[in-house]
């Protein structure tokens, strides 16, 4: 980063503790780079951007103000300076508003309190320099402001031009331990220009305001090649599918994902959506109701990364849930025979013997993995050992070596055959 351009932040934050605390991690990467301008208030915060002739690159903004709360913030600096890239920091109590202030105009949001860890000032770096990024980016491609007033909104964003030639697919099998039969492909969006998990453009697409017609584009371009494998016999019984949390507060969110279904050609029965266990957790009463809607119409809704948070068991178990995958780390953690990960993954697998629901294993990377997880009772693995994220034509390949063409549901493999090349 030596050669980045200078950094001036406008600081919005009435902790003096908190407003320390992010200015000294964040020098130790920009050293003189940095120029920070703290204010307590949005008042004094709008009196310096109408008196300054020169603008921040980023205005840094906590939700809770002395003298403003919530959007109101994020919306006053944004009427004052519309071009500024905007960064909220939010209690994980207000992470449903902070998450709200992506649609009103901010770019990112920081959760207090954030980890302090060693990567902790890498991360505030990419924060803020990733969201004066993406509002330039946004700002070259200028898309629609969002309409609160039309039901489908969210959902009916058109697609950027550059989908087809920015993003690519990837593929992952998982399977049925006791038979080794192959159980479900995941569809996961790749970035041909960053290494970003599926999980970060999704974010990312959400801070833009173009979720909605990304997760569309995904459907639009799995929908053809799943008929063409169901048609070939070599389909497995579920296609999933990432959701961001997000999405589901979009009006109407079930009924337009069913109409999307329905119009590229996928059966609810076949689908499976998959949303972070904290993030399903903390969606609220709305969301919720949408879950129950679109599992009545046979879509499964599984909660992924189940263990890398502190949610209570008390409240995962009582959401509307078919299944869960437990996150790769306590996978990583039980193959470094630690008691108390395995004492977590057998309560874990327990309570979906007790609630009917199925447990699935992720981050399944060898045959030690594989007996790990068959002795602590689950019944479902994915991983590198199963079939690595493989490309459309790959794991076309994959499944006709799996799957005889003349059966239309899975049959029993030997064992997990070697991954083709991505």
């Amino acid at each position: 980063m030596s050669s980045a351009p200078p950094l001036r932040l406008l600081l919005i934050e009435d902790s003096f503790a908190v407003a320390r605390e992010f200015e000294t991690a964040l020098r130790t990467l920009e050293g003189e780079r940095l120029h920070v301008h703290h204010v307590e208030t949005l008042g004094e915060a709008l009196r310096v951007l109408g008196a300054r002739a020169v603008p921040f690159d980023c205005l840094v903004v906590d939700l809770r103000l002395s003298d403003v709360e919530g959007l109101p913030a994020v919306k006053r600096l944004r009427g004052v300076d519309p071009s500024a890239p905007i960064v909220v920091i939010a209690g994980e109590e207000d992470r449903g508003t902070a998450v709200e202030a992506l649609r009103h105009g901010a770019q990112d949001l920081l959760i207090y309190p954030w980890q302090r860890t060693a990567e902790l000032a890498v991360d505030l770096r990419r924060v803020v320099r990733g969201a004066i990024e993406r509002r330039q980016q946004q700002a070259a491609h200028k898309p629609l402001p969002p309409n609160d007033d039309e039901e489908t909104a969210d959902l009916a964003a058109p697609p950027r031009a550059d989908e087809d030639t920015a993003f690519v697919m990837r593929f992952q099998p998982w399977i049925q331990m006791e038979e080794r039969r192959i159980y479900g492909i995941e569809a996961m969006l790749g970035s041909r220009a960053t290494q970003d998990s599926p999980r970060e453009i999704l974010r990312a697409a959400e801070t833009r305001g173009e979720l909605g017609a990304l997760s569309e584009w995904l459907l639009r371009r799995v929908g053809p090649l799943w008929r063409q494998w169901r048609s070939a016999g070599i389909a497995p019984p579920r296609l999933a599918v990432n959701v961001a949390p997000s999405e589901l507060q979009a009006r109407r969110f079930a009924r337009s994902r069913l109409a999307l279904l329905q119009e590229h050609g996928l059966s609810p029965g076949e689908m499976q959506f998959e949303l972070a266990e904290d993030a399903i957790v903390e969606a609220g009463v709305k969301p919720l109701a949408e879950l129950q809607e679109l599992r009545a119409a046979g879509v499964r809704i599984v909660a992924d990364n189940v263990g890398r948070s502190q949610v209570a068991l008390l409240a995962l178990a009582r959401l509307p849930l078919d299944g869960i995958k437990l996150d790769y780390s306590l996978i990583e953690s039980v193959r470094l025979q630690d008691r108390a990960s395995r004492a977590a993954v057998r309560g874990l697998v327990a309570m979906c013997t007790e609630l009917g629901i199925t447990c699935c294993a992720v981050g399944v990377e060898n045959e030690t993995d594989f007996n790990a997880s068959r002795e602590l009772g689950i019944h479902f693995l994915q991983g590198y050992w199963v079939g690595r994220p493989q490309s459309q034509d790959a794991i076309a390949r994959w499944l006709e070596a799996c799957v005889p063409k003349a059966q239309r549901r899975p049959s029993p493999i030997t064992a997990p055959p070697p991954a083709p090349p991505a």
